[in-house]
């Protein structure tokens, strides 16, 4: 198992795909692009956070504020678990709530979002090829992804603030 491997139980080092990097790494060279200021004066959000290897991601970057989003408060004590294993939980705000209804508490300024969707999660196939088998009504998916969205941007971005839209799903 990966928690046996030496120094992860120390907190130096996370797992995450290659892939799911690029979102934050995105939102990252956006904003420093934007300022020269860079980016520890930053209150970054993301939505629909767990397990956290986003914005574990967002923390090592050295954005100032984090704030980390979970609907689900089983998904939300990994993410929580995770963050105090790589002993971060004191640089990063966590709350579990709805995406799609969250809204800072202060007046302070939300310079970015990074929003990882829900989603069919088929573009994983190659790697989990039982979510290829899966039942293909997806429900609500896209109902939930333009809600996510929306919100974001009417009511958290402000103007010259960026919002990064991922998703792993090849269909919704």
């Amino acid at each position: 198992a990966v928690n046996e491997w030496p120094l992860y139980d120390r907190g130096l080092w996370w797992v995450q795909d290659a892939s799911a990097t690029l979102p934050a790494i995105a939102l990252y060279n956006t904003l420093s692009i934007a300022t020269n200021n860079g980016v520890s004066d930053m209150h970054v959000v993301d939505l629909c956070a767990s397990p956290g290897g986003k914005t574990a991601q967002l923390v090592s970057l050295g954005f100032g504020n984090v704030t980390a989003v979970e609907i689900s408060p089983r998904r939300c004590r990994r993410l929580t678990e995770n963050l105090k294993r790589l002993n971060m939980e004191d640089r990063c705000t966590v709350c579990i709530e709805d995406g799609s209804k969250w809204l800072p508490d202060d007046d302070s300024q939300i310079h970015g979002v990074l929003i990882d969707v829900p989603c069919s999660a088929t573009g994983t196939g190659s790697k989990r090829p039982d979510v290829l088998r899966r039942d293909k009504d997806l429900g609500n998916l896209l109902e939930v992804q333009e809600k996510l969205a929306q919100h974001c941007a009417d009511n958290i971005l402000t103007s010259g603030s960026i919002m990064v839209y991922a998703t792993c799903s090849i269909l919704k």
